[in-house]
């Protein structure tokens, strides 16, 4: 069931409603406002300058520039119950090194089973060709810092408690640069309310995913008040890799449970 709901869902943002900002072959994937902004980071320039065709995407204008959802290589996910276990076994289909955190003591095996009983599913959707998991995508590690060390987008998945919720954002907020991506599964709390933690709230929204998040295809896409436009394209956009039907709300209202 809905944890959010809106009177209207917002149409879906598709490429060309992106601001028409093209570098090195695509279309950027940065914030469009009047004026100038802040350069892009080292990071994102470093891995567009070794791409030369389609799919290196970034913008130089506004605040922040994201890398093109098609070339995310690794995600860090902090918080792998059934929910952060199912996204990891998806990104796994897709591909994408999965660096994990959670703090529970029998977390990594618990996690492992999961993503092995979502397995058989996922090949019979066509997400995947192969046969088992790939082991060597995945890595636990001990600290959240380690996780997302390296990371091009973040998935928060831990218990729906604020203060937690801040503490463990906060964290992603001040290791990651600002151009990385904060996607949080939460069902009852409000992405504004969470944006709080954070000294880059532009980046941070809630991607809700339905249970079982590795087979149910519609997410919704929840801005908060100062989330970014280029960071919905971007979550949409990145949803629609994975094989998820997104939806953006207009307006972040509690739902029901």
């Amino acid at each position: 069931l809905h944890y959010w709901i809106t009177r209207t869902a917002k149409a879906h943002l598709t490429y060309s409603s992106l601001c028409n900002n093209v570098a090195f072959g695509g279309i950027g994937f940065g914030a469009c406002p009047k004026g100038g902004g802040k350069p892009i980071s080292p990071r994102i320039m470093r891995w567009a300058a070794a791409k030369s065709g389609p799919g290196a995407a970034v913008s130089q204008e506004g605040n922040v520039a994201f890398i093109d959802p098609s070339a995310v290589k690794t995600v860090a996910i902090l918080g792998m119950g059934s929910v952060g276990s199912g996204w990891a076994a998806l990104l796994l289909a897709r591909g994408i090194r999965v660096q994990a955190f959670d703090p529970g003591a029998d977390a990594a095996a618990t996690a492992q089973q999961l993503i092995a009983g979502a397995w058989p599913s996922l090949i019979e959707l066509g997400l995947t060709a192969r046969a088992e998991p790939p082991d060597r995508k995945i890595q636990f590690f001990g600290t959240a810092d380690r996780a997302l060390d390296g990371a091009d987008a973040v998935f928060e998945n831990v218990p729906e408690k604020l203060e937690l919720k801040h503490s463990v954002l906060a964290q992603a907020d001040a290791v990651t640069s600002a151009d990385v991506p904060i996607l949080s599964s939460a069902g009852g709390i409000s992405p504004t309310e969470m944006q709080a933690a954070c000294a880059h709230p532009e980046r941070l929204l809630v991607v809700h995913p339905f249970n079982p998040s590795h087979l149910i295809p519609l997410v919704e896409i929840v801005p908060g008040e100062a989330t970014s436009e280029a960071a919905v394209a971007w979550a949409m956009a990145f949803s629609r890799s994975l094989g998820k039907k997104p939806i953006t709300l207009s307006r972040e209202m509690p739902g029901h449970k």
